[in-house]
């Protein structure tokens, strides 16, 4: 599978990228790992026996998972993040954008998002202002295949 010509991986310092598929669901075009986020972080946090410092350790986590999941197509090693609002959880305090934006540096991340965008980097599920993740701007890209 070769890569596709609207954009370049190896060329940009963030390869982060939010994807909307023209058909809802499918997401059989991106050849990378799935990820699943929320299921999988959810049942990390259902393990720890203390929620003491329970942030940094989802933060160290899922970083590693990521690292561990990874696989080459298109020229980089990169994965397909679904479901990732269980990181914007108040109780977690973590830094979304920043662990994706540092994340990207390394490998291609792509984020499915069904739900709006504004001005091509805020990514919202609806009008609050807490349930988005707002990216500096030449960041997160949208990615068209």
């Amino acid at each position: 599978m070769s890569s596709p010509e609207s954009f370049k991986f190896r060329n940009t310092l963030h390869k982060l990228y939010w994807y909307k598929p023209i058909r809802s669901g499918d997401l059989t075009a991106i050849p990378f790992p799935q990820l699943n986020v929320g299921k999988v972080v959810a049942r990390y946090i259902s393990e720890r026996s203390s929620n003491k410092h329970m942030g940094l350790e989802v933060d160290v986590y899922f970083k590693r998972l990521i690292s561990d999941l990874v696989d080459y197509y298109w020229g980089v090693k990169g994965v397909l993040l679904t479901n990732i609002g269980i990181l914007l959880e108040p109780d977690l305090c973590l830094n979304v954008e920043k662990i994706l934006m540092d994340l990207s540096r390394e490998y291609a991340i792509i984020i499915f998002w069904p739900f709006q965008v504004e001005e091509s980097r805020r990514l919202v599920w609806d009008d609050t202002p807490k349930a988005s993740l707002d990216f500096p701007e030449q960041t997160i890209h949208r990615l068209e295949l």
